[in-house]
This record gives C-alpha cells, structure tokens and sequence, in this order.
C-alpha cells in the first residue's frame, strides 16, 4: 500500500503551475475525467482565480480535492494503492494530475527531469537517476542510483554555485526544477564542466598531494592560460626561475573542505611562492623568496580577463604594480596573514544564464 501526505503532495508539484483550462485539453485531463475529478474542483483549488494552481496554498487546496476520493480515514493523507497493489481511485486522479503538470511545465531537450530534485523535493527515483547522470557527464565522482542523498545533493550545490560564482556552496538550495535557468544550463551541450587541473604545461607544474586538484574547467584554463604567458613573458629569459606551482583548488567534488573557508566552487586556486632557487614553498619577507618572478606571476594572472582578483600578502609587490602603471594592479589585494606563503587567485565564473544570488 501505497500512501501520499499532505507535504508530500505539495512537494510533488512545488514550484510547478497547472493552467487549468489548458491541462484540460490533453491525455491528463481526459484520465482526470475518467478517475471521476472535473474542472470544478480544479478550479476550486484555484483560490486567486487566475486560472492556474501554484503555491502552497493552492496545492494544499488540491490536496484536500483528491482525498476527498480516500476512504483511509485521515485528512491529511490518501492511499493511492490497495494492500493488494490495485490503484485506487485517488492515485488515478494523481497520476492524471502528475501528466497535466508536466505537460504545462514543458522538458527541457536533452536532459529531463518531470519534478523538482533537491532538499524536500519530490526526489522521483527517475528523476534523481536523471540529474545524476547528468553529473557525472558534467565531471563529478557520483553514483547513479535514483536516490536522493548527500552526495548528489553537493554536487549539485557546488554545480549552481561555480555558475552563479559563489565560493560557499552551502548558500545555494541545491534545487533543480524543470525549465529552470539551472536546468537549462546544465542541459545545454555546452554546458560549463568541473574537471581536474591539468598536471604541468608551458610554465607551471601541479604540486598539489593532498586531493585538492579538481574545479572548473574555466579556472583549468586559466592555469593553461597564465602558465603559457608567464613561459613566454618570463621564463625565456630566466630559465632558472621558479615555474608556477599549483596547490590547492578543489577537493575531487567540490563543497565543505578541512582547509578552506573557500575553495568549494572550482573558482579558487593557490599558488606556493617562489624561491630563488628555482624551487617553490616560502614566505613572503624570506631571503629566498623571489620577488621578481612572483611579481611574473602575478602580471600573468591578473593580466588574464577571467581572472577576478589576486590575494597576496607583499605589500611592496602591490605598490611597484601601483608605481609601474600595471593596467591589473587593481586586481592584486592585501590578502592579511593568511597569504604570507602563497599567491590566492579568484576567476569569474563561466558565463551562463545564471545571476550571482
């Protein structure tokens, strides 16, 4: 036997509208007619009388309609099988509200999902084996198994939060409903990837031993990017400097890390200092800190468009920036005590239909 609450109802078409009038005219409406509900009581339910249902209230409304088909006694409940796995007739009615709702609230092409997925969300089973298929395509480490869980919802979290160029990815809702910007976005064959940082290139080599090497594939190419114009621009005519040694960006899926209050987004990325050596791993005010091919670096970071800003705790570097005229020296900030012994770099994030908040 199978039984719906009253929240679960609501949940089941949160954020989805029912235009009465034209429900009607399609499969749904017809079964609707057929499981014994009509136009009256939708529009009933329809308690601003704008001819749709939306909203809590108005799906609470609904909810009251279609128990009114349960024999199981309770008034916040209704049993849409037997015991013996027969549809009654109040699941008639919600599979026939299921097809109007989705047949008013058109897919998006390419990647489906027929209800909202996320925290207090219908959470279908297909639909969850949806978004997380769509996931893994996009770059993350998921299982796909159609169940809604903590795994799936980082991951979602951390996708909506690279797009809207949040670095905490605990401020988004990790909701996904159908036709949303987000769906859309996530549908399109274009759609921004979260990948691994490349391991070396013209100028730069990854350090990172601790897991933290994965982000968006914009900040991967940045790194290509600022690594090839420091190659070209620094490295030709000081070949014994330091390269570009990347440390920590992402954990492998993104979200809630032990060593940063960001870095959840795939838009960060530390750099270790480098040292007249050639080697990397210092502090700023070090004798073996090379401020000359810091001082590269940072030119072909901050040079770069995508780059957002730079964190650097050297003070005498941002004020010969300053002195020097560098179109970037805006761009480079005092990043306090916690940057003495690397170069922090923050990159816009990719363009999508997605608005900061």
């Amino acid at each position: 036997m199978t039984r719906i609450t009253r929240d679960q109802f609501v949940r089941r078409y949160q954020g989805d509208e029912l235009n009465i009038e034209q429900a009607q005219q399609g499969e749904g409406g017809r079964r609707l007619q057929q499981a014994g509900m009509g136009a009256e009581q939708l529009h009933q339910a329809d308690l601003n009388g704008d001819g749709k249902i939306q909203g809590t209230r108005e799906l609470q409304e609904l909810f009251r309609k279609v128990d009114a088909y349960d024999s199981n006694g309770s008034s916040r409940s209704f049993d849409t099988e037997t015991r013996t796995g027969r549809t009654t007739q109040a699941g008639k009615v919600v599979s026939a509200l299921d097809i109007m709702f989705a047949a008013n609230n058109p897919q998006v092409e390419g990647f489906h999902i027929n209800r909202p997925v996320g925290p207090g969300q219908a959470n279908r089973s297909s639909d969850v084996r949806a978004v997380q298929s769509r996931l893994r395509e996009l770059g993350f480490d998921i299982g796909v198994d159609g169940d809604w869980g903590n795994q799936t919802k980082n991951a979602l979290e951390v996708y909506e939060a690279m797009l809207r160029g949040r670095s905490d990815s605990s401020d988004m809702r990790g909701v996904l409903r159908p036709g949303s910007d987000l769906h859309r976005v996530m549908a399109s064959p274009d759609a921004p990837k979260w990948s691994r940082m490349p391991n070396r290139g013209p100028g730069f080599v990854n350090g990172d031993r601790d897991g933290y090497s994965y982000g968006s594939e914009k900040l991967a190419a940045v790194v290509q990017e600022a690594g090839q114009s420091y190659h070209d621009n620094y490295l030709r005519t000081h070949p014994g400097a330091s390269v570009m040694d990347l440390n920590d960006a992402s954990v492998r899926n993104g979200g809630d890390n032990r060593d940063h209050s960001t870095h959840e987004s795939g838009l960060d990325l530390d750099i270790r200092l480098p040292r007249t050596d050639g080697g990397s791993g210092t502090q700023v005010g070090y004798r073996n800190y090379d401020r000359d091919a810091a001082y590269a670096m940072v030119e072909a970071l901050a040079s770069n468009p995508e780059v957002e800003r730079v964190l650097l705790t050297d003070s005498t570097l941002r004020r010969m920036a300053r002195n020097n005229n560098e179109p970037w020296a805006g761009k480079v900030q005092d990043g306090g005590r916690t940057h003495r012994d690397h170069i922090h770099v923050d990159i816009f994030p990719p363009e999508s239909a997605l608005s900061p908040s």
